[in-house]
């Protein structure tokens, strides 16, 4: 019989306690004070901030908010947040091992083979089709021809003439190049000897064709000075397509030049 008075006492004590907390506005030393602001067991607000460490299982939770505003402070690695202001829609950041990244992350749904692009206007990334090549298209492929000109990248016909006086006695006129494969401009001619004390004189012409020397027209003269010759000044260097392009000696080089260089630059029309 004491016991089960006890017990009821017991109750009527817990009871009375939890109502006078109720009724004394939450003041620090009541029940409802530490269960309102410190226990929290069914939700609420935490200004303190938690550690926590093993596996913490969020499965069955309905939402998860992380932080978000503008600009959040994200500066410690595995720190993640929204920032609200980057753009329109927001993006989510984290901070890897030493560096700020941006979660790419679309308003809509992708079709297919489209990929993620930021609409500046919009403030938006949504899923858009590539403009490059995809997988399964067909690549379109420009051939440069002989006809390009590649920029900073002149021809050349590059050739030596050995012993000029005994290949000028054989035959006054050099074929270097037999029938021209597109029209072009001879932009600069160098010539260059084995001795600075002779000279050789004569012109880079072109002709119909080489056997006959039909309509011969002068590019240039190769007169060399001091054995050198370097100009870049001709006025006359266009060459139409299917021509011969050619050597012509105005006079017999001395014996003692044993080689002359030759450097003819052109560019394709």
């Amino acid at each position: 019989m004491r016991k089960i008075l006890f017990f009821i006492l017991s109750i009527l004590f817990i009871v009375g306690t939890l109502a006078i907390a109720d009724t004394i506005n939450d003041q620090p030393w009541s029940i409802g004070y530490i269960i309102n602001n410190f226990l929290k067991l069914s939700g609420g607000t935490m200004t303190g901030g938690i550690t926590g460490a093993g596996v913490n299982d969020f499965g069955s939770a309905t939402s998860l908010e992380v932080p978000n505003g503008s600009a959040p402070t994200v500066d410690a690695t595995g720190e993640i947040a929204v920032d609200t202001n980057l753009i329109t829609q927001g993006m989510a950041e984290i901070y890897l091992a030493s560096a700020l990244a941006y979660i790419v992350a679309t308003t809509d749904t992708p079709g297919d083979n489209e990929i993620p692009k930021y609409d500046v206007a919009g403030g938006t990334i949504q899923w858009e089709a590539d403009a490059g090549y995809v997988s399964g298209d067909s690549p379109t492929f420009t051939t440069i021809t002989t006809a390009n000109n590649i920029k900073s990248e002149p021809k050349h016909l590059r050739f030596t003439i050995v012993d000029p006086l005994s290949v000028q006695t054989e035959d006054n006129e050099i074929c270097i190049w037999p029938e021209t494969d597109a029209a072009l401009t001879v932009t600069k001619i160098t010539v260059t000897l084995d001795a600075s004390a002779n000279e050789v004189a004569g012109d880079l012409k072109y002709a119909d064709t080489f056997i006959g020397l039909a309509n011969a027209t002068v590019i240039n003269v190769f007169d060399t000075a001091s054995g050198v010759l370097e100009d870049d000044t001709i006025t006359s260097g266009a060459v139409a397509v299917g021509k011969c392009i050619y050597l012509s000696f105005d006079s017999a080089p001395s014996t003692v030049i044993k080689q002359m260089s030759v450097d003819v630059s052109y560019d394709y029309d």
